[in-house]
């Protein structure tokens, strides 16, 4: 009787962690956003996108303030330049963004459009399917001293404004470790050189042969000694089922 149960806690234990593996995690994450929610990052349609949208006849815009400093970063392509940012809702500041990086072509191009902000600030469509309700959201990436974006991104920080069809305003601010589900989907997509994951970004890069041997290589096998743990401790019972004469295991 002991033999059996240790067979099945086994077999329990590696299915679990064949289960609670990050890269089959993230797979179910995925699924339930997906299934729950339609995004739509508004920098990824078009260069050059107005930074004013109208949203359920709600007006967002943002503007800069340029900071009177030398160039973070000046090239031929362009110059990145430090400025407070406004994001205003009807025409009301909301929230500011201090010190965030602004590119711009030329030094004293003063044309503004959403990619300038990119990935510093992003504009979001949510809809959700379950509740049947759209609504905008502004993220904003608010760590400080990351021009270049080299600052882990376990060390960043966020802030995220949401307006609803109602109009109604939220703020949440919030850490890389503690976003939401769907907070860990609005990661604009240029930030870190494509989308990233909530448990693992495995499933969103561009994996060697070798990593995606080595990724799946553990839960498979801790799932295959799992599943001949309980083929085993079924085939005791079974076993003791037939030395019994057919009778009802355990009587």
């Amino acid at each position: 009787m002991k033999l059996k149960i240790l067979l099945l806690m086994a077999g329990a234990f590696f299915i679990y962690i064949s289960i609670n593996n990050n890269l089959v995690k993230e797979t179910i994450y995925q699924y339930e956003m997906d299934k729950r929610y339609e995004i739509t990052e508004l920098n990824l349609m078009k260069k050059g996108i107005s930074t004013k949208y109208n949203f359920e006849n709600i007006e967002i815009d943002l503007y800069h303030e340029l900071i009177d400093q030398p160039p973070v970063i000046e090239s031929m392509n362009e110059v990145v330049r430090l400025a407070n940012v406004f994001i205003t809702i009807n025409n009301r500041v909301e929230t500011i963004l201090e010190r965030s990086a602004v590119k711009t072509f030329d030094i004293n191009d003063k044309e503004e459009n959403l990619n300038q902000y990119d990935p510093f600030i992003s504009y979001w469509l949510i809809y959700d399917k379950e509740k049947k309700d759209r609504s905008f959201a502004v993220v904003l990436n608010t760590t400080k001293n990351n021009y270049y974006m080299l600052v882990p991104k376990e060390e960043q920080s966020f802030q995220m404004v949401t307006i609803n069809e109602n109009g109604n305003v939220k703020k949440d601010d919030y850490s890389w470790k503690t976003r939401s589900k769907l907070q860990g989907m609005l990661v604009p997509f240029s930030s870190y050189s494509g989308t990233t994951g909530y448990y693992t970004d495995s499933l969103n890069s561009y994996p060697s042969g070798f990593d995606i041997i080595s990724t799946l290589t553990l839960p498979i096998l801790s799932f295959l000694i799992g599943l001949v743990f309980v083929i085993c401790c079924i085939a005791l019972v079974v076993d003791d089922y037939k030395a019994n004469g057919g009778m009802k295991y355990g009587k």
